[in-house]
């Protein structure tokens, strides 16, 4: 019947009915966490590049310093946790023009400076458009 689907458990083989024809349309199963993890980097930019197709968070940056992610296309990433995009920490990382869409919960996360001394982090993300 369309709509349905069946896992056979020992040969781990998915079967899956579409409900309606699907000739132009692909089937995706993701099966990474994340696509880009980066801890304590610097210097690195993504320019131009897609990104789609993980359950969890599409680049994520810890402790970096001036990476950049621009003009780059996230899409279809994220179950309800997951991200386009997740700075925490570092300084002078950037988000910019970027499509982000299709996301499970946050487009563009970002966190960091020190809120003992008030010292900024210089994070930022700049004309993006995040959609649905």
């Amino acid at each position: 019947m369309p709509g349905e689907w069946y896992l056979d458990r020992r040969t781990k083989t998915l079967f899956f009915y579409p409900p309606s024809p699907t000739q132009a349309l692909g089937v995706y199963v993701p099966t990474l966490q994340n696509i880009i993890q980066l801890d304590g980097a610097a210097h690195i930019e993504f320019r131009g590049i897609t990104f789609e197709c993980c359950e969890g968070t599409a680049i994520e940056l810890k402790n970096a310093t001036k990476c950049l992610i621009a003009g780059c296309t996230i899409r279809n990433v994220g179950d309800y946790s997951g991200m386009g995009v997740s700075i925490q920490g570092g300084l002078e990382n950037g988000v910019l023009g970027c499509d982000i869409s299709e996301v499970g919960n946050h487009g563009i996360n970002l966190a960091g400076g020190d809120r003992i001394t008030l010292t900024p982090a210089g994070n930022y993300a700049e004309n993006n458009y995040i959609h649905h």
